[in-house]
């Protein structure tokens, strides 16, 4: 049996209950160990109280800018990779300067959950 301090750990970051669902049933069920929040400041606070492997976050949430929870994820967990989604993307300067802070993926929403799952998976470098 697998260590649960083996496990890795994922920040999720959705304010759609479906996203939140389907992400849930499908990286649970392959022993990741996911911390599910709904918007900023619900983030900022797992960042500084938790340890994480990989995020997952989309980048248009009602209550503030995502590209917040990237900057302090990038700042406390410096490897760790980072996976956007969003329905509308910001402007190509923004994206630029998301990427210099090591965002690995994006994706379009809707996205195919194999894309992402797989993505999952190349980040954390499971099989």
């Amino acid at each position: 049996m697998t260590n649960p301090r083996d496990r890795k750990s994922v920040l999720i970051v959705d304010d759609e209950v479906g996203i939140r669902d389907l992400m849930q049933r499908l990286f649970a069920r392959r022993g990741l160990h996911l911390t599910i929040v709904t918007n900023v400041a619900e983030a900022l606070a797992a960042i500084g109280s938790g340890r994480f492997d990989l995020l997952i976050s989309d980048l248009s949430l009602p209550n503030g800018d995502g590209a917040k929870i990237v900057s302090a994820f990038r700042e406390r967990f410096p490897r760790a990779p980072i996976i956007l989604m969003s329905g509308a993307f910001p402007p190509e300067a923004q994206m630029r300067s998301l990427q210099a802070l090591g965002v690995c993926a994006t994706f379009a929403k809707p996205f195919n959950i194999r894309d992402i799952e797989s993505a999952v998976f190349q980040a954390l470098k499971i099989a």
